[in-house]
């Protein structure tokens, strides 16, 4: 405990507990590998997880051993993705110091991106009721907006709209685009995904309708 409770007060505070090297750390440290680590789909969790050492960066090897834990290159084995690591680093390593820290991971077009086309529909999608985590796991390029033919995809992973059919969600998402894409770019960005009574309010209470048609199969 006084290696940690550092004004030795009895207790210990949420700085005191959550500052590098403090009291989370040694918690987490002990607890990697014992609890599911977060999908790949979010990148800053990711990172943030399999950075062991809260270096703020990783190394060749330390993503090397995230990803043999993480679908579908857990299924590779360990030489298949040290070697696909090791070709592919220089290319994401952009100031060539032998890590990537989290704005080299996470910024659009770097290793977590690419990592993460990788690993699409290997894990399972975000709950449409998480809309930013729904949008951000379903924008495979990254490019910050969907289109037609992307919701259409997306939703067809998504209960209860899984059910339907393509060519059902299909009809449903061309015939209301115009509602929800006021810019009429013929793409809807997150905010018009996100925002109240927007697109993805709309999808959200489609399932709640849905559900209350089927309860039965929700229950199952």
């Amino acid at each position: 405990w006084l290696s940690y409770d550092h004004d030795m007060n009895g207790v210990i505070d949420k700085h005191e507990f959550c500052e590098p090297g403090a009291l989370g750390d040694s918690l987490a440290q002990a607890n990697y590998g014992y609890e599911k680590p977060p999908p790949l789909s979010d990148l800053s969790l990711w990172f943030d997880y399999h950075d062991r050492d809260r270096s703020g960066s990783l190394d060749r090897e330390e993503v090397v051993a995230a990803l043999c834990q993480t679908p579908p290159f857990d299924q590779l084995g360990a030489e298949t993705v040290r070697e696909t690591v090791y070709v592919n680093w220089l290319s994401y390593d952009h100031d060539m110091n032998g890590v990537i820290d989290k704005h080299e991971f996470c910024e659009p077009g770097a290793l977590g991106d690419s990592l993460a086309q990788a690993n699409y529909g290997y894990e399972k999608p975000p709950p449409l009721s998480d809309l930013s985590l729904w949008f951000d796991y379903h924008d495979r390029d990254r490019s910050g907006s969907l289109d037609r033919e992307e919701v259409v995809a997306a939703l067809c992973q998504t209960p209860s709209f899984d059910q339907l059919g393509a060519e059902a969600i299909r009809g449903i998402v061309y015939v209301n685009w115009l509602s929800y894409d006021h810019d009429m770019n013929g793409v809807i960005d997150k905010r018009e995904f996100c925002e109240p009574g927007a697109l993805g309010d709309s999808l959200v209470a489609i399932t709640g309708q849905q559900s209350r048609r089927h309860p039965q199969a929700d229950s199952s």
